[in-house]
């Protein structure tokens, strides 16, 4: 079981994803509605993946990967985005995620990427970009 925090600006965003994530054997341990609130949370709780949305007001997600990576740079991140453009991927990429997940997207898409990327980090391998469709 993976200790996972959501931080995305959007409560149906962060409800939808416990839904489907907690049946398929993961803990919920935290959300957070910004980027300021989601680093406290990682701060206090230590969780084992951080799925991240990019497109956030205030903090974006690239600014909160930047400090988690100084902070914590053993903790997996799954970042999010409805864009999903080449240039969000290679900076999520260049500045330290592990996997890179568009929505919209199907519950199977977000459990194979959750579960992609906590493996990436039992083998010890490098950042991935699940495949979703």
């Amino acid at each position: 079981m993976s200790r996972i925090i959501i931080i995305d600006d959007s409560l149906f965003v962060r409800y939808t994803m416990s839904q489907m994530l907690t049946p398929a054997g993961h803990e919920m341990v935290g959300e957070a509605a910004n980027g300021l609130d989601g680093l406290r949370l990682i701060n206090r709780l230590q969780p084992d993946l951080v799925i991240l949305d990019i497109n956030m007001p205030g903090m974006d997600g690239i600014t909160v990967l930047k400090a988690l990576r100084r902070n914590h740079p053993t903790v997996r991140v799954l970042l999010c985005s409805g864009l999903g453009s080449g240039r969000q991927r290679t900076a999520a990429f260049d500045n330290g995620a592990h996997g890179f997940l568009t929505k919209p997207y199907l519950g199977d898409d977000l459990i194979t990427c959750v579960r992609t990327t906590l493996h990436t980090a039992l083998e010890g391998l490098g950042p991935v970009i699940p495949t979703a469709a």
